[in-house]
């Protein structure tokens, strides 16, 4: 098997065209579809076997969970997969299956993560991928920490290892990318559209403030790293600087007093000359006017 995908499905009455999609244009040979469902949904297990049934051909798995977070979803899925490649989707996006194999076809065995390009649904392509240049330096790692998208990576299975997300909603897809990074894997980049990206997700979880206090734990335990690689510090950085911006902008007065104390501890963590650097992509940010 090439490539395991992982769908955490929360709401399947909603997503059930989606994820008939996803079924109907995966390759039969090489993907096979994991399931993990996480719902109150009567009947929904019934429902979502009769669907994977009806696709002749398709391999897939489902697995019930009571997680109910995309964290703890993700980490049984990890442990059912069968594939040489990861890609976690969420059940209300889209995955380029054909452009995935494609550009893992044209790889070589020593690479860990292959990264590519994604759209918006229901917008223009053009005006909501973000640019790749082909090349691990600074301006490529700026573009894609505006949007990291667990979804636009494709991991090796055997360089995960024992790496699991947190049982949290929220930030726990980027803490993850983090762990890996801290790893130094060997990483391509591609313009291939990989995803197609539904915003409505995103926003309801930033919405919520249950889960907006997910990020104080996240931040913690991404300032608590020890021996960084230097290779990829700068990317952590933009990850944890959006994640600030993110719950100032979306939490209450606690999670605003916590960014304070989280930034102390960021800025103590770190010597000046990478100030420039996070700088520039706060600026950058603002300049695109990214939805945070």
């Amino acid at each position: 098997m090439l490539l395991s995908v992982v769908i955490p499905v929360g709401n399947l009455e909603k997503n059930y065209g989606n994820l008939t999609q996803i079924l109907i244009n995966a390759d039969r040979e090489n993907i096979e579809i994991i399931f993990v469902l996480d719902t109150d949904e009567s009947a929904a297990l019934e429902t979502l076997t009769e669907l994977c049934e009806s696709q002749e051909g398709i391999k897939f798995k489902i697995i019930e969970s009571q997680g109910r977070n995309p964290g703890s979803s993700r980490n049984l899925g990890i442990l059912a997969c069968s594939g040489e490649w990861l890609l976690f989707c969420d059940s209300d996006d889209y995955p380029y299956f054909a452009n995935i194999l494609n550009s893992i076809s044209e790889q070589d065995s020593e690479l860990d993560i292959l990264i590519g390009s994604y759209a918006v649904k229901g917008v223009a392509y053009a005006k909501n991928s973000t640019s790749i240049t082909g090349d691990n330096n600074g301006i490529t790692w700026r573009n894609i920490a505006l949007n990291p998208g667990l979804w636009r990576w494709i991991i090796r299975r055997n360089f995960i290892e024992t790496e699991y997300f947190p049982g949290l909603s929220m930030g726990e897809d980027q803490y993850f990318l983090i762990s890996l990074l801290n790893r130094e894997p060997k990483i391509v980049f591609t313009n291939q559209l990989f995803y197609e990206y539904s915003q409505s997700s995103a926003e309801s979880l930033t919405n919520s403030k249950s889960k907006i206090s997910d990020l104080v734990q996240i931040l913690k335990l991404e300032l608590s790293m020890k021996d960084f690689p230097d290779k990829y510090s700068d990317v952590r950085n933009y990850f944890i600087i959006r994640q600030l911006l993110t719950l100032f902008k979306s939490g209450g007065m606690k999670e605003k007093i916590q960014v304070l104390i989280l930034l102390t501890t960021f800025i103590s963590k770190h010597s000046p000359v990478r100030y420039f650097s996070s700088a520039r992509f706060v600026g950058k940010i603002l300049k695109n006017a990214t939805k945070i």
